[in-house]
């Protein structure tokens, strides 16, 4: 069959007009890769934080494209809808703007986090350990122990049902923050599952009914204490501690924790200034412990190459706990999963909000965890404490239930109340000798906790 001049002609048309149109797909595609990439999002659109993107590939999220979390796991057309509606910031980064400490266009964790995390799989408890060394000559080792009750499916013989209670079906909390970072929280609001709603004010700064009305009211989500998940800046005490848990730097060095700590918190403004740090270190550690080089040549040699010749590797130590950006550190960014370095969990269950009724936000350590179980290597005998078993034959008295007990059994204790149930003088402090001299809870200052303090004899009676 003979095709005619016109037909080739047409066909030619087809296949140019093809072409053209498969060239202009894939280059649409790939720019719509290239915009859901994280370079795209953390340089050439929003130029964050320069040291966000390392903390990020440094975090369990690594893999976990920005888009995933600050747009959602969505459909295309939905993304596309999303990425319009985030237009509203090209004139701000064309004309330049300050580089943001939150980010107000956030999904909600339904819409991001659920994407990937399952409710029904977190509902499990879990045992963790953490270590912490001294900034003595051996950096001396504590390891603390503790069950973390993150399930919140039953209720338990303490009276809370777990962390993930706050996002159970059934249960809504709802507050109000003074801050863009939700540090400050002055009212909560409680909707159970029968319907009953409880109102909790913080009594040391409550709202007229006339802010509370004109404040908006935040749903609770993961994020509001999961919030560093996606890129974490990390206290330099954490910091440290870890690398000596891993064995990335050797504690048989003399005083090695207090001089990397020196070290993080040093002032610098660059990456070479941060190297230049990590170097006139080292060549001061040598002064001071010439010992050290005489003796130990090889392990010497050894951290000196593990630790102070990766010089690249440590200045990113310093880039992840202080910022190259003025006034911005790891505390610009503070993670409230917990409440070792900050608030954290005492934002709302530091002691202070009560209801009208009088109850209490509750404050009881156990609603979270169980009495933390401490292994220090400079006691006389190392021991590790750990809470009353607990049976039919040793209930909990129910006085230790309540919400109030944390706050309440300093004062029993005083007023000589705990020597009617227990046999003999109750002793207290931070030897580690007993369940009542935790080391855990009376040596320590817990951020945002709002508690009156306790006075300690030497010999913690």
């Amino acid at each position: 069959m003979k095709i005619s001049a016109r037909t080739k002609g047409a066909l030619k048309i087809v296949f140019g007009l093809s072409l053209v149109f498969a060239l202009f797909g894939a280059i649409g595609i790939v720019g719509w890769e290239y915009s859901n990439s994280d370079a795209f999002c953390a340089d050439a659109c929003h130029n964050v934080h320069p040291e966000e993107p390392f903390a990020h590939q440094a975090s369990q999220h690594a893999n976990v494209n920005c888009v995933e979390c600050h747009m959602g796991r969505l459909a295309t057309f939905q993304t596309m809808k999303t990425k319009v509606s985030h237009s509203k910031h090209l004139w701000g980064v064309i004309m330049g703007y300050e580089r943001p400490l939150t980010a107000p266009s956030m999904p909600t964790s339904r819409d991001s986090c659920e994407g990937c995390h399952s409710k029904q799989s977190h509902q499990h408890d879990s045992i963790r350990t953490h270590k912490h060394y001294a900034a003595d000559a051996a950096s001396t080792e504590t390891s603390i122990q503790l069950v973390m009750r993150t399930a919140a499916g039953h209720r338990r013989a303490e009276g809370g049902r777990g962390i993930h209670w706050h996002s159970d079906e059934g249960n809504q909390v709802r507050f109000i923050s003074t801050d863009p970072q939700n540090q400050n929280i002055p009212w909560v609001e409680v909707t159970y599952p029968d319907g009953e709603k409880v109102v909790f004010n913080d009594i040391s700064q409550p709202l007229s009914a006339d802010e509370v009305a004109r404040s908006e009211k935040r749903l609770m989500e993961c994020v509001d204490c999961h919030n560093r998940t996606g890129h974490h800046f990390v206290n330099p005490e954490a910091i440290i501690d870890d690398a000596i848990a891993s064995g990335w730097l050797d504690r048989s060095q003399p005083y090695i924790k207090a001089r990397v700590r020196e070290m993080l918190t040093k002032e610098y403004s660059t990456i070479e200034e941060a190297r230049q740090v990590v170097e006139a270190a080292y060549e001061q550690y040598v002064k001071d412990f010439p010992d050290v080089a005489r003796d130990f040549p090889e392990e010497l040699e050894e951290s000196k190459e593990y630790v102070f010749e990766r010089q690249e590797a440590y200045a990113n130590w310093l880039v992840r706990s202080r910022f190259r950006h003025p006034d911005v550190s790891w505390q610009s960014f503070q993670d409230l999963s917990g409440h070792k370095y900050t608030a954290g969990c005492f934002r709302c269950h530091g002691g202070r909000h009560s209801s009208d009724q009088g109850k209490p936000i509750s404050a009881n350590c156990t609603t979270c965890h169980n009495v933390p179980s401490v292994r220090r290597e400079s006691d006389p005998a190392v021991t590790r404490v750990f809470a009353e078993r607990v049976s039919l034959d040793n209930p909990v008295p129910e006085s230790h239930k309540t919400h109030e007990f944390i706050l309440s059994h300093r004062e029993m204790e005083g007023r000589k109340i705990c020597s009617t149930c227990h046999d003999g003088a109750m002793k207290h402090g931070v030897d580690n000798s007993s369940f009542c001299s935790n080391p855990a809870c009376h040596d320590t200052v817990w951020p945002g906790l709002d508690l009156p303090p306790l006075t300690l004899s030497k010999n913690n009676e």
